[in-house]
């Protein structure tokens, strides 16, 4: 019989501490998303000055989403480390290692879109099901090096029998984290209309595509850098309810 699972407060709580108490350690891979956002910003100056060039600046939109997702296994990889109580890997050896599983990553999340959206084509709340039963797919390709169909397979596993207790601990813990990020960065946008102008800020918010490259990318500057801030806490919790639904298996 399954153990019940600590509350979405308890979960909150405890990944805020372990957080704080690690920041330094995961803000060394958090960081390369504030790195990201200071190219973004870049390419925002040279789109202002030249409108076009967009278009040639592509393949450097594509190389930031590849590192992007590198960011995202690294940060996985650290917090489970953390979760088991180990000092997290920052050699070179494991960041050669993160690369590795890029192809598998990627193809593990192509999965999980397509049988979300088989659930989905069928109705609605199987694809929402499906869609949450497969979320800890990832964790078990860096933690058991599970590819393909046999990581969704255990995570749908893991979630069998008691999938509304997972589906509340990841959307309220989400939410509620969610929530509190985009505060800050909705008081960052305000505080950035007051410097650039009303006008300019209202524009950007309605219509991006109106808007000065410019403000956009200050936006998304600011936004990557309390991004880059919180990516450990948010991936913390995801870790800690993966970690929570094994224990009380």
């Amino acid at each position: 019989m399954n153990k019940t699972l600590p509350s979405v407060i308890t979960l909150i709580k405890e990944s805020w501490n372990q957080f704080k108490n690690t920041w330094n350690e995961s803000s060394k891979v958090s960081m390369w998303i504030l790195y990201l956002s200071l190219v973004s910003f870049f390419l925002s100056i040279i789109e202002k000055f030249a409108p076009n060039a967009r278009t040639w600046l592509f393949p450097i939109d594509i190389t930031i989403a590849v590192i992007s997702i590198w960011v995202g296994i690294r940060m996985m990889q650290v917090m489970l480390d953390i979760e088991d109580g180990k000092k997290p890997n920052l050699t070179k050896e494991i960041q050669k290692k993160a690369w590795s599983l890029f192809w598998p990553m990627l193809w593990i999340g192509l999965l999980q879109g397509i049988v979300t959206l088989g659930g989905v084509l069928l109705l609605i709340i199987p694809g929402i099901f499906i869609g949450f039963a497969v979320t800890f797919a990832p964790y078990y390709l860096l933690d058991e090096n599970k590819r393909g169909l046999t990581s969704l397979s255990a995570s749908l596993a893991l979630v069998k029998g008691r999938w509304w207790a997972t589906w509340w601990r990841l959307f309220a813990g989400n939410m509620i984290i969610g929530l509190g990020i985009v505060s800050l960065i909705v008081l960052a946008n305000i505080c950035i209309g007051l410097a650039i102008g009303q006008t300019n800020f209202m524009i950007a918010i309605r219509n991006p595509q109106l808007a000065d490259p410019l403000v956009i990318g200050i936006q998304n500057l600011i936004e990557g850098i309390i991004s880059a801030a919180f990516l450990p806490f948010i991936t913390l919790y995801s870790v800690k309810v993966f970690r929570a639904l094994e224990k009380s298996r």
